[in-house]
């Protein structure tokens, strides 16, 4: 039952429907999220703010390495730039110069996606 915090700047995309992945650093407990998990997804955790989102089910984790130039999982490389911006669209932002600011370059971890997002009866 893991919960995934989304920063402000996401929680719409995920509300519609428009991000279905995010990218996360390994846990330091080790329970990070396998396919078939129920993900509860929440914006402003752990302030006055917090907010279901929804929940979804995890479809896929696998490991991810982003570098300046390219985006590497399972041994494959995205090198591309018209992929690296593909591929940072499906993840919110708004190309892969955004995305290689959001994250300190080399970085490592997961990507999770999912699918039958339901939106909170709240949100």
């Amino acid at each position: 039952m893991p919960a995934l915090n989304f920063k402000a700047r996401f929680a719409p995309m995920v509300e519609d429907g428009s991000k279905l992945q995010t990218l996360r650093a390994p846990r330091g407990d080790g329970r990070d999220p396998r396919p078939d998990d129920r993900l509860y997804l929440y914006t402003g955790m752990r302030t006055k703010a917090c907010r279901k989102l929804g929940d979804a089910i995890c479809t896929n984790v696998r490991a991810i390495t982003l570098t300046d130039g390219a985006i590497v999982m399972a041994g494959n490389a995205l090198t591309d730039p018209e992929d690296l911006d593909w591929f940072a669209r499906l993840d919110g932002f708004t190309d892969w110069a955004d995305m290689r600011t959001f994250f300190r370059l080399p970085w490592s971890g997961y990507v999770i996606t999912w699918h039958d997002f339901k939106r909170s009866a709240g949100g």
